[in-house]
């Protein structure tokens, strides 16, 4: 690993510190309640887990679509795991880059505000962003910064990390 990866692990460690597990009913979005909605799925993984103990390799195993959990997990849920997959989206390379559905996550939501989906969105995104202390916020965007160079050079053309940036987070 680089030596500025491994320098944003620390920053990224101690910016998160001290964030208090927000309970188990404010992990997941509520949803139907049958046993195989995945806002269930999302509560039933994370519940009770401390977010340094949440690996890349955990997440792979699970039966979490590694591409959609992200968006099943409340504000406080997202918030108090963040930088368990800030960390994880610096092991891009492997089977699965968890940086890029992060970055999307981390992207303000485009589109008419008076559709209550967008609307919606928007609210989570706003409720996410609000609660983050100046010194996690710019450990999100530098982290973001380093994974738009990443993409840069793998040639990615979406590079949703640069969009994250230019959103919201280049800005702070």
């Amino acid at each position: 690993m680089s030596e500025e990866a491994e320098a944003l692990r620390r920053e990224i460690r101690a910016a998160f510190a001290w964030r208090p597990y927000p309970g188990d009913g404010r992990l997941a979005l509520p949803g139907p309640g049958s046993p195989g909605d995945d806002g269930v799925e999302v509560a039933r993984f994370f519940r009770g887990r401390d977010w340094r103990d949440v690996r890349l390799d955990a997440l792979m195993e699970s039966e979490l679509d590694p591409n959609a959990f992200l968006y099943f997990m409340d504000a406080e849920g997202f918030v108090y795991f963040l930088p368990a997959f800030l960390l994880a989206s610096l092991d891009a390379g492997g089977g699965f880059d968890l940086g890029e559905p992060l970055a999307f996550r981390l992207t303000p939501p485009a589109g008419d505000p008076g559709d209550p989906g967008v609307a919606a969105t928007r609210d989570l995104f706003s409720r996410i962003v609000s609660s983050l202390t100046p010194e996690e916020k710019r450990a999100v965007a530098h982290v973001l910064e380093y994974l738009a160079r990443e993409y840069e050079k793998r040639g990615d053309t979406a590079n949703l990390a640069q969009g994250a940036l230019h959103g919201y987070w280049a800005e702070r």
